[in-house]
């Protein structure tokens, strides 16, 4: 893509994959009475109705949680397609609350008992939902905007669908209760006996059926069989073992016809030991372990055990080195206790042994993705014409399938290693331009473009080959989504004198890379610098205030060197040929074009047609050729425009994900204030915007546009650079007053290297 996205490929590569939605689950945890492990198994366990719900990650719903910094980053990486609360029954409060559930059972028998139905009413009863907390409006407009679900169900935008183990799984998700493969029969792991911790860690191993579930299995002649979890059977479930002749686990209902994948290193996350008795320590454990594949838990309840305790400690032992996995102790709520934890894991030791860390250290970069076996798609190269990719070859699951065929419900997802789009509400739709506008059944993803797969209308025995979405999909640079975001808010966008000073510079180097490589390279920076700095070889025209270099300059600076730098510059454009002449009339000196000049010339400030001759060239045998730098990039560096770029360019280093690049554009509020911006950077779908400064300070007011322009555009991150070697204690003190929680992330970077290293002498 070009750097400033204002030019598209003609051609790009893209894979499709077909996978079920991602879901975060959203669970009360603060309730009288009702100990937040039992709402966590009872939530959990309800996932195992929901195609890929294994794979989904809980949350506590409590006053705070869009406070809670590893709410972010977790939701960040997993990239929940949509959100819903749990909200249990009163049959489900039998077993999370029975005193609540026998209290409410003897009111209603009380009520009805002896009268005709009343028997009927009671059962029916059970059903009803009787705890359904909702996040507060602004916390779900705070999760729309920085996480981009999918929205068509989104309850008049002030409520999130409830879920419960009584309830089938709703749209946009495959119920499993549909699906033609069943197993013959199911085991439901239960542990009552071993306490609700224990409970909930079997629940989060291997799934449990509800009881509602199980009677919709039987049905299907899928036999339910419950048994009890001993000691020796958790520590199996721990460790990721099947017994022997264990029957299937009720995860393996959700995970049919699913894989796991991974984009990049195979064992680049670490392993984790996730310390802490909260359920933030609980969601972070989970999450790791769906996402890197290899984390455990350890509350105190556990810590006490010393079988439980033993076999984490083999875990971390023999199954993180055997994938070569650094160990990590980690918690989210209780730093002090992993030290405790450590010294409690004994025998760990040599060359991998565990170390105490932050939490953040062990989010992966590149985690596991639940997907389709036949649906995750190797790239293609597809053309992209008139600014579109014609009809996306949407992937299709070949298993599991459901009866009807049309009862299936996935996302397919548009994916390329050089495009990813940022992620924000305003985008899904006006990437895929077939699909409705404000639908809300398309997303940009992590990965890139996300939809709902099937047709807005299906027929009776249609194939899902017929019944499923084509859309063309339109896929636009970075400085085209931020105005597709920006404009239709009342902002104003356009691309500055600077930003095009940048745009035009990249271009002639062949991109930013390219670009960046130049300006740090020893060689060409040097002969950049001459056409720029006082004093250079080279004389200064009156006529244009530029100055213009002959090859003995370039001699001069560069010694032998000289034609490996010049000539490459020369043949990209950055340098020009040409000569410089004096007018018989008006006896300016300028510089003319070679391709202009023949036997004659044209003064360009008295326009007099003259002779090319001896005295135009100042008497010389013959004229001397000398070299222009192109005016984009003199502009460029006049105006200190490669700060921005360079900043970009060092923070960024070493980043994977496709990238997006804008420099230098100015922008205006609904209100008309006004602002030009430095940077704009995407890694993958976060969005980065920034500014560069080489005295280090900001003005209160910039800082406060920023911020401003931070929520508009969904920025994941903020950063401020400086070339001075640190930042002033004021300009660090306003930029965190301005940007003081975890979202957007603030970057302070000094030091930023605006020239090449200097060259070091050898010794004799």
């Amino acid at each position: 893509m070009a750097a400033q996205g204002s030019h598209l490929p003609s051609h790009l590569p893209i894979a499709m994959s077909s996978r079920p939605a991602r879901l975060g689950l959203l669970v009360p945890a603060a309730v009288d009475g009702v100990s937040w492990l039992a709402t966590f198994e009872a939530a959990l366990a309800a996932q195992t109705r929901f195609w890929g719900g294994a794979g989904n990650l809980i949350f506590p719903l409590g006053a705070d949680f869009t406070e809670h910094e590893v709410f972010w980053a977790l939701a960040d990486v997993f990239d929940p397609d949509a959100f819903v609360v749990y909200a249990p029954t009163l049959a489900e409060m039998e077993r999370l609350e029975p005193k609540f559930y026998a209290k409410t059972i003897g009111e209603y028998e009380e009520k009805v008992g002896g009268k005709e139905g009343g028997e009927r009413f009671i059962a029916d009863a059970r059903d009803d939902v009787v705890l359904d907390l909702q996040p507060r409006p602004e916390q779900i407009e705070v999760i729309k905007q920085r996480l981009a679900p999918l929205r068509a169900r989104f309850a008049g935008g002030e409520r999130l669908e409830s879920f419960n183990g009584s309830s089938a799984a709703g749209w946009p998700f495959t119920d499993v209760a549909d699906f033609a493969e069943l197993p013959e029969a199911i085991g439901t792991p239960l542990a009552p006996e071993l306490g609700q911790s224990q409970h909930l860690l079997a629940t989060a191993l291997r799934g449990r059926v509800p009881e509602a579930f199980a009677t919709v299995l039987r049905d299907r002649d899928v036999a339910v069989g419950e048994y009890q979890v001993a000691p020796s059977d958790l520590n199996t479930f721990v460790r990721g073992r099947q017994g022997a002749g264990e029957p299937p686990f009720p995860w393996a209902l959700s995970e049919i016809g699913l894989g796991l994948f991974r984009s990049g290193p195979l064992f680049e996350a670490p392993a984790s030991v996730v310390v802490g008795d909260d359920p933030w320590d609980f969601s972070l454990f989970y999450a790791l372990k769906r996402l890197g594949g290899l984390a455990w838990w350890l509350p105190s309840w556990l810590a006490a055990d010393p079988l439980y305790l033993a076999t984490v400690s083999q875990a971390v032992r023999h199954d993180a080195a055997a994938e070569g996995r650094e160990v990590l102790v980690i918690s989210a709520s209780d730093p002090e206790a992993r030290e405790a934890a450590l010294s409690g894991l004994a025998g760990l030791s040599g060359q991998r042994s565990p170390r105490v860390a932050d939490w953040r250290e062990a989010i992966p970069v590149d985690p596991l993705r639940v997907s389709g076996l036949d649906g995750e798609g190797r790239s293609k190269l597809v053309q992209v014409f008139d600014g579109e990719v014609l009809e996306l070859d949407t992937a299709i699951p070949r298993l599991p399938s459901t009866v009807p065929e049309t009862q299936m419900r996935w996302i397919s997802e548009v994916s390329s290693r050089e495009w990813t789009p940022i992620r924000h509400p305003a985008l899904g739709e006006r990437l895929l331009p077939v699909i409705a506008a404000d639908s809300g059944l398309a997303r940009t993803s992590r990965e890139g473009v996300s939809y709902f797969a099937m047709g807005a209308l299906t027929f009776s025995g249609a194939s899902l080959e017929g019944s499923v979405r084509r859309p063309n999909l339109r896929p636009l640079g970075l400085v085209e989504q931020l105005r597709t975001v920006l404009e239709p808010s009342g902002w104003g966008f356009a691309v500055s004198d600077k930003g095009i000073y940048a745009r035009e510079s990249m271009n002639l180097f062949g991109g930013f890379d390219q670009l960046c490589a130049a300006l740090l390279d020893p060689a060409v920076r040097k002969l950049l610098d001459a056409y720029t700095a006082d004093p250079s070889p080279g004389p200064k025209l009156s006529q244009d205030r530029r100055r213009y270099l002959i090859w003995a300059h370039f001699e001069e600076l560069l010694g032998e060197d000289a034609a490996a730098v010049v000539r490459p510059l020369q043949d990209a454009g950055v340098l020009t040929q040409g000569v410089i002449l004096k007018c018989a009339r008006c006896r300016q000196r300028a510089w003319h074009r070679s391709g202009v000049v023949t036997d004659a010339f044209t003064c360009e400030r008295c326009d007099l047609t003259q002779p090319a001759d001896r005295q135009a060239w100042f008497d010389t045998d013959e004229p001397i050729l000398s070299y222009r730098m192109a005016e984009v990039l003199f502009q460029l560096l006049s105006n200190n425009g490669e700060l921005p770029l360079l900043a970009a360019r060092e923070h960024f280093e070493g980043a994977t994900r496709p990238a997006g690049r804008g420099f230098e554009l100015e922008l205006k509020t609904p209100e008309g204030e006004g602002w030009e911006v430095d940077i704009f950077r995407s890694d993958g779908p976060r969005l980065w915007i920034g500014e560069a400064s080489k005295s280090g300070r900001f003005d209160a007011a910039k800082l406060a546009f920023l911020s401003r322009l931070a929520e508009a555009v969904n920025a994941y991150g903020v950063l401020l650079a400086t070339s001075l070697p640190a930042w002033p204690d004021a300009t660090k003190a306003n930029a965190e007053r301005a940007f003081p929680g975890s979202w957007p992330k603030l970057a302070l970077r000094a030091g930023v290297r605006t020239a090449p290293m200097p060259e070091v002498q050898a010794e004799d």
